[in-house]
């Protein structure tokens, strides 16, 4: 059987393991209730393809493991610390077959990890519509980039998703608005219009414009170069970067209060999650560059909040940026980065 197709194989017998999940870190796609006992299945070449094309398609490693299991759909969630990603085969084939196309199961995987990256997956309580719809953001801005029409990209939740929501998920409309808004992000990074509001007009689509996160494993000699001429003091950051990557360091000043972060910062298009402070990352577009964080502050007795920023950086090469946040209400804080050394 065919993960995003139509056809039968014959496939050797592949052995099952109960995988102890927790329920409160996990993310589910359409809110239905997980089996206490998740059975996992090696997963199908159809489906780790579709993975690394849309980890790709951000130039991201694949930093989880994906199994199928008998879930309703797809699970993202955590397994003796690592980050795991299950779905379920049965309902793959089906919601292909359904739908006619093959964008509703990359975006219902493109979903789960969207969870991963902005580690909603390292939250108790599970799904909630914010990191429901931070994830439905992802899941388009990935398909916008892949090359899906808006409709593929919304197909998943036209197929299912709960018109009047719930306390997990979202209404369906709502759902539906956080894909378009990624994806029409995807487009004006390509350089096209994307959804015009004027279907009658002639205007044609600007050409594309290069994409740094798309060149960037063509770009390693001029990483190496930016990052001699930073180690022997000459800054020639100001010069034409464009296409051209580096590396940077993310810290924060919470330490003392015993503060984590589970963010997932995009600078540029290059998206990855600090795994501590004081935090090294390559491959980030170097420039003038848009960024946008969001995730959760959490610090132990002083509480938590659900965190989002956006913004303007020069990206200099060896820079170090500092993440900082201001409570805005109750339960929300906003964030940031500012240069620093």
């Amino acid at each position: 059987m065919c993960f995003l197709g139509m056809c039968l194989l014959v496939l050797p017998a592949m052995s099952q393991e109960l995988l102890p999940i927790k329920k409160e870190n996990s993310c589910s796609y359409y809110g239905e209730e997980i089996a206490d006992d998740v059975y996992g299945f090696a997963s199908s070449n159809e489906a780790e393809d579709a993975v690394s094309e849309i980890v790709d398609a951000v130039g991201l490693q694949k930093n989880f493991v994906i199994k199928a299991g008998n879930v309703p759909n797809a699970v993202a969630t955590m397994q003796n610390g690592k980050r795991l990603i299950i779905y379920s085969q049965d309902f793959m084939v089906k919601l292909k077959q359904k739908t006619g196309t093959k964008w509703a199961a990359y975006g219902i995987l493109a979903h789960e990890i969207g969870h991963h990256l902005n580690a909603h997956t390292l939250e108790d309580g599970g799904s909630k519509p914010p990191l429901e719809l931070a994830a439905d953001q992802f899941s388009g801005f990935i398909l916008g980039k892949m090359g899906a029409t808006l409709e593929q990209a919304q197909s998943a939740i036209n197929a299912k998703a709960s018109a009047r929501g719930s306390s997990t998920h979202p209404p369906r409309s709502a759902r539906l608005e956080a894909v378009a808004v990624g994806w029409n992000k995807a487009r004006e990074q390509a350089g096209h219009s994307g959804n015009s509001m004027d279907p009658t007009s002639s205007t044609q689509p600007s050409p594309p414009k290069p994409d740094p996160v798309d060149q960037a494993g063509e770009k390693l000699g001029e990483l190496e170069e930016l990052i001699d001429a930073y180690s022997s003091g000459k800054d020639n950051s100001r010069g034409n970067t464009s296409g051209s990557t580096t590396f940077i360091t993310v810290g924060y000043s919470g330490d003392q209060y015993g503060c984590y972060l589970p963010i997932s910062i995009n600078i540029g298009g290059a998206y990855f999650s600090p795994e501590g402070n004081k935090y090294t990352v390559s491959n980030i577009p170097a420039g003038q560059q848009q960024y946008v964080i969001q995730g959760t502050i959490s610090c132990g007795i002083y509480g938590s909040c659900t965190a989002y920023g956006e913004g303007t950086i020069y990206v200099q090469p060896g820079a170090t940026y500092w993440i900082v946040w201001q409570n805005t209400s109750v339960g929300y804080c906003s964030i940031g980065l500012q240069s620093g050394n």
